[in-house]
């Protein structure tokens, strides 16, 4: 029996309760399935009960073959770098193709699996760009990848069947973001009753623009202890009968522990493996991030060994990413011969959130000094919350949207920090990447003043003086100052020598001219050597930040 996609019909039928939506089955035919997508807000005197016989009641119909259900706890985290180029080349593909077929690592059915797939990933950007209309080309590649991403971790043994009458219900504690209530709503898109258990709080109000959920209130919210919910029972009821017997085991990432089960080596170049080793270290004690690079083996060294010697090393269990071909993003790389001209990018217009040029006028030290109020501070967590490692961002949307460096975004999630706000702003939204420029952007929920970028007046020149401003080994927002003493290739990537001291934390900090704007990022530097630090120059970070309001 092959899949073939028909349109869904959304809560035909009004639900009252946990049981009235373990109990619904809706109707089907060859035009039209009826789904139910359902939340249920606060907490009541019969809420573990009525869970616990939700499980009972659909564990048993899985048994007999009849459902497949799962309760999950949270979504899983997508933050290995080769998860991000496996989606991300898996989205390139659907793009190629005219957003018809689209594969997952798990879901390359020939049946047509891969067309419902498609369809439904359309309906549901349709409605994002509904609300999102000025959203870019690569805020909709990371929407996207983030949905398959999740849909190979959390949707895989609901539609692998193409059984008709099938029972597909899916529960989720606490939906709170955005994307995570998009994605709930592609599953309702491929046919499967959705429940969202909201008992600590209301989903996110741009969400329910959509108008698709039916939501009851059974009481106030607050922290409960949840029903545990027995994956391992529930796999070995099925492996003793079910025709629907789960392939993946291991499927606790879905459940909160984020481990995953899926092997992405088939579709993974080895020699492009972009690894933060730091994830296999949650058990040892928090570290900072160390970018360490060997000295140069003499003036005269061939320039291979000369790109060898400058490549990203690993210390103490950290990795810092290694810069691969660019697949992973549109922007070009600069030549050589852009550091003897203005920026063409600057003269473009772009649309993102750099402000007008400054006056040529040099800025006293103490005014620049107070340019660190749009520059932050992010601690990077690891799977279990502990904070190994820290970095520095720089402000570059009005909506929440930072700089920093791709290597300081390899966390489970990050927290942010600004001057005079005492809030810690957690985040695991990674909104862009390049791994060969070493930038990326994510977004903390507040309205931020993004710094200036140099807009290309005059190329930069030795000798020129600079302010560098981040938090280095966790002091936050130190400001140091210095030259620019050179400009220098690193794997085909122009930087700027810099002699502003700076050290670990400092990745990702902002590096000043004289009128207060952002004329590189700091990205790394030599542990042995005097002030000798490199950062990406301002050409690179106009591209990379154009979208961004």
């Amino acid at each position: 029996m092959g899949y073939h996609y028909i349109e869904k019909r959304i809560n035909s039928i009004s639900l009252n309760s946990i049981n009235a939506f373990a109990n619904i089955v809706g109707k089907a035919d060859q035009n039209c399935k009826e789904v139910f997508f359902l939340s249920v807000l606060g907490v009541n005197g019969m809420y573990r009960e009525d869970i616990a016989e939700l499980d009972k009641s659909l564990m048993q119909k899985a048994a007999q073959g009849q459902a497949v259900y799962y309760r999950f706890l949270g979504f899983p985290q997508l933050t290995e770098a080769q998860d991000i180029q496996v989606y991300s080349q898996y989205y390139d593909n659907w793009i190629q193709n005219g957003k018809t077929v689209l594969f997952t690592n798990h879901l390359k059915s020939s049946d047509g699996l891969e067309d419902i797939i498609g369809t439904a990933v359309c309906k549901v950007l349709e409605s994002y760009h509904t609300y999102h209309p000025n959203a870019s080309a690569s805020m909709e590649k990371n929407f996207v990848v983030k949905l398959l991403f999740w849909l190979d971790n959390m949707g895989y043994d609901f539609i692998k069947n193409p059984k008709a009458d099938l029972i597909r219900k899916c529960v989720i504690h606490n939906v709170t973001k955005e994307q995570e209530y998009y994605f709930c709503y592609l599953l309702v898109l491929l046919g499967i009753d959705v429940l969202l258990l909201q008992n600590k709080s209301d989903i996110d109000e741009k969400a329910k623009k959509l108008g698709i959920i039916q939501e009851i209130v059974i009481g106030a919210f607050r922290e409960i202890e949840l029903p545990k919910y027995n994956r391992n029972q529930y796999s070995n009821v099925i492996s003793n009968g079910s025709e629907n017997e789960c392939e993946n085991k291991n499927f606790s990432n879905a459940l909160g522990s984020n481990s995953r089960n899926y092997n992405v080596n088939a579709v993974r170049n080895s020699n492009q493996q972009q690894n933060c080793e730091n994830r296999q270290h949650n058990n040892q004690e928090p570290r900072k991030i160390v970018i360490k690079i060997p000295r140069h083996q003499g003036h005269d060294a061939h320039a291979a060994q000369q790109k060898q010697s400058m490549a990203l090393q690993p210390d103490s269990g950290w990795t810092a990413m290694q810069p691969s071909d660019g697949t992973n993003s549109s922007d070009q790389r600069r030549d050589s011969s852009i550091w003897n001209r203005p920026s063409a990018t600057s003269a473009q217009g772009n649309r993102s959130s750099i402000q007008p040029a400054a006056s040529s006028a040099e800025l006293a030290f103490e005014d620049l000094a107070l340019r660190a109020s749009s520059i932050v501070m992010i601690a990077i967590h690891d799977k279990s919350g502990k904070i190994v490692g820290s970095g520095s961002g720089i402000m570059v949307g009005r909506d929440g949207y930072i700089l920093t460096n791709n290597h300081v975004t390899c966390g489970s999630y990050y927290s942010v920090r600004i001057e005079d706000d005492n809030t810690a702003y957690k985040t695991e939204e990674l909104i862009k990447y390049n791994s060969v420029l070493d930038l990326a952007v994510i977004r903390i929920d507040r309205q931020l003043q993004p710094l200036p970028i140099y807009q290309g007046r005059k190329p930069l020149v030795r000798g020129q003086k600079v302010v560098a401003i981040g938090s280095p080994l966790g002091f936050f927002n130190t400001v140091s100052d210095g030259i620019i003493s050179g400009f220098r290739k690193i794997d085909n990537v122009d930087m700027i020598q810099f002699t502003a001291p700076i050290s670990n934390g400092s990745s990702g900090g902002a590096v000043l001219n004289m009128q207060g704007e952002v004329v590189g990022i700091v990205t790394l530097g030599f542990d042995e050597g005097q002030n000798i630090n490199l950062a990406v120059g301002y050409e690179f970070i106009h591209g990379f930040v154009r979208g961004f309001q």
